[in-house]
């Protein structure tokens, strides 16, 4: 019976399969031929065949990959940055002795006065000769415009046309006759006592020269610094080889008390007083050096400490390079050629040591906050609340005290004006009994925390205790790091602080825009560089990085190479289109080098609507996200390292220079579309725990990835070898 009916529904399936093939055009007859008769009678036939292959691949694939599994290595993980043992500049020690090639000998310059004068009678009489208060040079020397030509003295060696002493000398009668003895135009006087005998001998005057570096003062002179440093005051003394600080007396000269103060009170630019120390000339002579030999050596220190200075001022004591591979700044330098420069230009040393400073407005507020603290830095400050402290109704705790004093210092003026009266009777009792705790109460509710009584981790965030101390620390790391960055920072820029968890926008140094920003996790911490801004991306694709691709997603996709692209993924190949997951075999460790995921524009795109590219080697940006709920949290270093933006439109709509309107329709278009930024502006993504907020005060921050301690063990180990140097 079955085969009848299977017999009849074949022929009848034949038959109107002939009657619609007669109606039909050419297109469709052609698409009918392409169906299996099968396919009419069995329509899901097909997709089962289909679904018994799809299983059979994914039976030898599942077999593949459990051969490859055997062989394959374990994943390795992409490793980022990482923080160094910090290593100081490289020092040297110079002796000097070689320095000048030959000692100079300097000869007093001798200039007719044109005035008659009465023969020398006798070779003990002395005179005084007022030197010249002018400078010679070479030139004048040369052409002998300065001595006349009826002189005894015609030429004058050109090498002593420098510096000439404005002192009186005094010279007996012999002294002078050497002098011209010694000359080279003496005509028929052949010794010192025949020219005595000259008569007339017309008045001279008598002008030191420059009061030069001799090989006798060099002799015993070694100097321990910064090769690089050396480097330069050998150059600039072999070419010059005169004296910068110290008098013919082989005194220091009065500007060197100046100069010494400014050591003095480095400290109120944020620099250790200790880096510039050197030994005076009467501590030198007490260990030995004659008095030539301890001005010279005196005169090579202060030079050292002088460029020290400079470019610790300018650049930072510290090399930012050094400190971890989350330092990205490959400007930086100290440049002792420079600084000498300006200092030997200035009319006054000091001046140019000083504008070896920053001049911006950051360093200013920074400097002036500075100067308060150095002044309260004696004060007894609050005795900061033990950490996980944890108060409730009834609690006894030595604590509390702690606790009561921080809140007379935190609350508000009418929170303390309300409850003058307990302030006053509180007698430093560790019991919370119930009138203290009304009083907590009241605190919390002024700083809109929870009025419950309970001391817990809220009410402690509010009463956290910065000392002074605390506080000097951070401004002088923070003057330190601003020390990297350019003086100018552009009339437009975009300013990330990541401590505070906050970008501006800036023009002409006032911020024009402010928003909260989520920043790297301490495993993914966000560099400190700066660039440019060059393009920004509406509706992007989001490249996965490499490290993100090995460290979280390999694993997932050696397991199943279709896992991603179910999920708005496509696999990339490198330079090249998309292709087939499961073409690729994930357990070949060169595999992540050839392929990269994208996730397509959308949604649930990780980047959401819009990126700011600044293009740099570390792959980061500012851009959207999904996860808005994450702004709400006070703690926002919870990126893999990008700069993620609460509102990244205005921040788009700013570095366009567009509005924010038009910006929405970019967005809305749904399309992905990259634009060039039509005016380029700088980026700076920075690292402070203190800087100064929109308003010019100091903001204090938390070190959230422990740069505050690496800078300052780079900071001690840079003291360290300075100190061996001035000591040794």
């Amino acid at each position: 019976m079955s085969n009848k009916v299977t017999t009849g529904l074949l022929t009848m399936a034949l038959a109107l399969s002939f009657v619609n093939a007669i109606d039909m055009s050419e297109a469709e007859a052609a698409e009918r031929k392409r169906k299996n008769l099968l396919e009419i009678l069995f329509p899901k036939a097909t997709k089962r065949a289909e679904q018994r292959k799809q299983r059979e691949r994914m039976r030898q694939f599942a077999t593949q990959q459990v051969e490859r599994k055997k062989v394959a290595p374990p994943i390795q993980k992409v490793k980022g940055a990482s923080y160094y043992t910090y290593k100081v500049e490289g020092f040297r020690a110079l002796k000097l002795a070689g320095i000048i090639t030959a000692a100079s000998k300097v000869q007093p310059v001798i200039e007719n006065t044109n005035v008659e004068m009465p023969t020398i009678e006798s070779t003990q009489t002395t005179a005084e000769f007022v030197a010249s208060d002018m400078r010679l040079s070479p030139d004048l020397i040369a052409t002998n415009s300065i001595v006349e030509e009826k002189s005894i003295i015609k030429d004058i060696p050109v090498d002593m046309g420098h510096y000439i002493s404005s002192e009186v000398v005094t010279m007996s009668r012999v002294e002078v006759a050497n002098i011209i003895a010694n000359t080279n135009n003496l005509g028929a006087i052949e010794t010192a006592t025949e020219a005595l005998l000259v008569e007339p001998i017309e008045p001279i005057k008598i002008t030191k020269g420059p009061h030069i570096l001799t090989s006798a003062g060099l002799s015993k002179v070694e100097l321990r610094a910064e090769s690089k440093l050396l480097l330069q005051l050998e150059k600039h003394y072999s070419a010059n080889p005169e004296f910068i600080w110290i008098n013919h007396e082989n005194e220091p000269k009065q500007i060197v008390e100046a100069i010494l103060n400014v050591f003095e009170t480095a400290d109120a630019y944020g620099l250790d007083p200790k880096n510039y120390q050197l030994r005076s000339v009467d501590q030198l002579i007490e260990n030995g050096y004659s008095r030539e030999e301890a001005a010279t050596q005196f005169e090579m220190s202060l030079s050292a400490s002088v460029l020290r200075y400079m470019a610790d001022a300018h650049s930072g004591a510290i090399n930012p390079n050094k400190i971890s591979g989350y330092h990205d700044f490959s400007t930086y330098k100290r440049d002792y050629k420079k600084h000498l420069a300006n200092l030997i230009a200035a009319d006054l040393p000091v001046n140019a040591i000083f504008d070896a400073h920053p001049k911006n407005s950051h360093f200013k507020n920074l400097k002036s906050e500075l100067e308060m603290l150095l002044e309260r830095k004696h004060e007894n400050t609050l005795e900061p609340i033990a950490a996980g402290t944890l108060l409730k109704p009834g609690n006894v705790s030595a604590e509390l005290p702690k606790v009561i004093a921080a809140v007379s210092k935190f609350g508000s003026k009418e929170f303390l004006t309300e409850n003058s009266d307990f302030l006053s009777a509180y007698d430093g009792s560790q019991i919370y009994d119930d009138a203290t705790v009304a009083f907590l109460k009241a605190y919390q509710a002024d700083k809109k925390l929870k009025p419950d009584g309970i001391v817990g981790s809220q009410t402690l965030r509010t009463l956290k205790v910065v000392s002074v101390r605390s506080k000097i620390t951070k401004i002088n790391l923070a003057m330190e790091r601003l020390r990297w960055l350019p003086n100018n920072f552009g009339k437009r820029h975009v300013f990330i602080n990541q401590p505070a968890y906050q970008a501006r926008y800036v023009v002409n140094g006032k911020a024009q825009l402010s928003m909260r920003v989520i920043v790297g996790k301490k495993a993914n911490q966000t560099n400190f560089f700066y660039d440019t801004i060059e393009s920004v991306e509406f509706n992007p694709y989001w490249n996965v990085p490499r490290s993100i691709l090995v460290n979280e997603k390999l694993s997932r996709l050696q397991a199943d190479p279709y896992y991603y692209q179910a999920r708005g993924f496509e696999i990339m190949r490198h330079g090249g289109k998309a292709v087939d997951p499961g073409s690729i075999n994930w357990y070949d460790v060169s595999s992540t080098k050839k392929y990269y995921i994208r996730q397509l524009p959308g949604a649930r795109n990780a980047l959401g609507e819009l990126k700011i590219l600044f293009p740099n080697k570390h792959n980061i940006y500012m851009h959207d996200t999904p996860s808005r709920s994450l702004f709400k949290r006070n703690k926002r270093a919870l990126s893999h390292g990008c700069i993620r933006l609460h509102k990244p439109r205005a921040m788009a709509a700013a570095v366009m220079g567009t509005s924010v309107k038009k910006i929405n329709g970019y967005v809305n278009a749904g399309k992905n579309l990259a634009m060039r930024v039509p005016n380029k502006l700088p980026v700076y993504v920075s690292y402070f725990t203190a800087f100064p907020r929109n308003n010019g005060n100091i903001g204090y921050y938390a070190d959230i990835y422990g740069r505050d301690i690496a800078l300052t063990k780079a900071l001690k180990a840079n003291s360290v070898a300075r100190k061996r140097a001035i000591t040794s």
